[in-house]
């Protein structure tokens, strides 16, 4: 019976966790798009006039790159985050668990000795 519901607390604590991950990931998507858009559009406004488009396309690889390189960190960095929280808390109800496991053993073991 513990071990069912260890099983649906980490479960259910998954589910929250990854739709955490996926709101986050989609609204710093979001904010990235409205900003690089921005950036782009100066960025070919500014050499439009010059038509120099080999200059356009490594900023472009630049930006890209730094942009991945951002994402990543970030995604890491909240991942390892939300990977500690739920470790502690896993280790703090697992712990809950097992006191109650063992008060329920103990109960047993008086009761089958009277």
């Amino acid at each position: 019976m513990p071990f069912l519901a260890l099983t649906a607390v980490f479960l259910f604590i998954s589910s929250v966790l990854f739709i955490e991950i996926a709101t986050m990931w989609s609204n710093l998507r979001q904010k990235i798009s409205d900003k690089f858009s921005v950036r782009v559009t100066r960025i070919i406004n500014d050499f439009n006039a010059k038509n120099n488009t080999l200059k356009i396309e490594n900023i472009f690889s630049k930006l890209i790159t730094e942009i991945n390189t951002k994402i990543a960190n970030k995604l890491s960095a909240h991942i390892s985050e939300i990977n500690s929280t739920f470790t502690a808390k896993l280790s703090k109800n697992n712990n809950k668990l097992t006191t109650e496991i063992k008060k329920i053993n103990t109960h047993d073991v008086e009761y089958a000795s009277e």
